[in-house]
């Protein structure tokens, strides 16, 4: 039995270091029954899986939109975005001022409160009084917008245009659904899938993993789809957790805690969180629990992420190039405009597999020059006029 006494503050360190170990070592060794109880994994199906890696380790060199307007936008439009200040809607919103650049139309961006949905109305009201052509919104479940609000603008004749969300339903007001919009549920699924191929491969069909998933933010449920059915089909000697965390959860803070209980329970030696922001500082907090050995992954990495897995303290994130998220968003708008297909070739965009071979950080934009590719389409390049 251990015992502490108030007053050594060495003795409350060693207890502390102590417990962590035992705790380590008793978690190894429940890895491994658990491990010895499953299935075998065909080698056959993690060859497949290393496949799919290997492919998803590349840069991606096009964009999924192929089809070119039939004339360059008409200049002089004005797109309003909403944002909540985050690191990704902020990259969101300037893919959306490139394209908006690159066509001749004016940017405006509006605030709202990400901790309060009851801002979005406030929000789309005050964008709407700036008397735009478009109005962009990003993340917000179209059943959150108000009759109230869908009124205006309809009468101002006014479309509104969604990313980041799911489900989508087009309207009179809302441009396209949740098979056009970029980055919605069916990209995420798409992520979570490949996530899983890494964790196949690297765990050698054996590995067990909890998933953290914040469904409050629908199009973030593709993830641990995806994922769960990539394990289903090809790893009979895998575990998989998924972990719900509510929106309240989220903003007291509670996620990684959360988090940390549900590897422990399960014990659970590979993590991956749904978004990048969600797992900031993620790494001391699992040393101090004593669960410095899990391995950390995930979909929308943060500069923190990728210095990690250039540290080799992370190991595999879905790089999401969120300009082109915008891009994606205006190129729908554009389209809706000249009253053509939207296509649904927006709605899964590039993105890559990042491990330490091949992080850098930065790689926002994916492709590279998809901006240049998506102004050929819509035939406001040099290359375009040709």
């Amino acid at each position: 039995m251990l015992q502490i006494h108030a007053n050594s503050a060495f003795t409350k360190v060693a207890a502390i270091v102590t417990v962590a170990a035992a705790a380590a070592a008793l978690t190894s060794c429940n890895r491994d029954d658990v491990a010895s109880a499953r299935g075998d994994t065909p080698q056959a199906n993690i060859d497949k899986a290393q496949a799919a890696v290997d492919e998803a380790l590349q840069p991606p060199d096009k964009i999924t939109q192929t089809q070119p307007l039939p004339e360059a936008p008409e200049k002089g439009g004005r797109v309003v975005v909403t944002t909540d200040g985050l690191p990704d809607s902020l990259r969101i919103n300037e893919g959306v001022e490139q394209a908006a650049e690159a066509v001749g139309w004016e940017f405006v961006s509006v605030p709202k409160d990400a901790a309060n949905p009851a801002s979005l109305q406030s929000s789309l009201m005050n964008a709407l009084a700036e008397n735009p052509t478009v109005v962009t919104e990003s993340g917000n479940p179209q059943s959150q917008f108000s009759e109230s609000v869908l009124n205006a603008y309809a009468k101002a004749d006014v479309p509104i245009v969604l990313d980041s969300t799911h489900p989508v339903e087009a309207t009179d007001v809302i441009i396209g659904s949740s098979e056009n919009i970029p980055d919605g549920y069916e990209y995420n699924k798409a992520l979570g899938k490949t996530l899983a191929d890494w964790f196949i491969a690297d765990s050698e069909g054996q590995g067990t993993a909890i998933i953290e998933n914040v469904s409050g933010y629908p199009s973030l449920t593709g993830v641990p789809d995806g994922f769960k059915a990539e394990v289903d089909a090809l790893c009979p000697g895998c575990h998989v957790k998924v972990v719900d965390v509510s929106l309240a959860d989220l903003g007291a803070g509670k996620l990684q805690d959360t988090v940390i209980s549900a590897i422990r329970r399960e014990n659970a030696d590979y993590v991956f969180f749904d978004n990048g922001a969600f797992a900031t500082g993620i790494n001391s907090q699992m040393r101090a629990a004593g669960l410095g050995d899990v391995k950390i992954g995930g979909v929308s990495p943060q500069a923190e992420s990728i210095q990690a897995l250039k540290d080799g303290t992370q190991h595999a994130w879905m790089g999401i190039g969120f300009n082109y998220v915008g891009w994606a968003a205006m190129d729908l708008v554009f389209r809706h405009l000249q009253g053509v297909d939207l296509t649904t070739n927006n709605a899964v965009q590039p993105t890559q597999l990042l491990t330490k071979d091949n992080a850098e950080e930065g790689l926002w934009e994916l492709p590279s020059d998809g901006l240049e590719q998506f102004k050929v389409l819509w035939q406001v390049s040099e290359a375009g006029e040709q």
